[in-house]
């Protein structure tokens, strides 16, 4: 069940998102994107959603030559290798990830930034949710966030 709702004011829109279906709409959204997508990464989204649904996002963000720059968790890499391990479905095509140790930054939940939005989610057990800010000075502040900690990460 999607489960929605919004706040907003003239600079900024915050959107908030329950359930599987809520987090899949929020990777549906950044299919839109216009510019590079960022994320810091926890576990791979096809972990949480299903196949068909990650072959179709994966589809559509190949087919609009989105580019992604990853800083991935020891979690996610595990969460990787174990998809892949049994699947052998579309990988993203414009993909560039970097691990960061945990004792350098520990990561928790996925963030993902692109256009004027930081997007949040996070799933413990079966309390899925997720936050979409919409906001172009946050984002701003995120993507240098992003460029500290990808100076650090070390390339895959």
């Amino acid at each position: 069940v999607l489960a929605s709702n919004s706040i907003s004011s003239p600079a900024t829109r915050v959107q908030f998102y329950r359930g599987p279906e809520g987090v899949k709409q929020m990777f549906w959204n950044e299919t839109k994107a216009t510019t590079e997508i960022m994320g810091i990464l926890h576990e791979n989204v096809q972990v949480k959603t299903n196949s068909r649904f990650f072959e179709r996002w994966v589809r559509a963000c190949n087919e609009r030559q989105l580019k992604f720059r990853g800083v991935i968790s020891d979690d996610f890499v595990a969460s990787q290798r174990l998809w892949y391990s049994n699947h052998t479905n579309e990988q993203l095509k414009f993909w560039e990830p970097r691990h960061i140790a945990k004792d350098i930054f520990p990561i928790t939940h996925g963030t993902i930034i692109y256009n004027g939005v930081v997007a949040y989610y996070n799933w413990k057990d079966e309390e899925i949710f997720g936050v979409e800010i919409y906001n172009q000075e946050i984002a701003d502040t995120q993507r240098q966030h992003f460029e500290l900690l990808w100076q650090q990460a070390s390339p895959q």
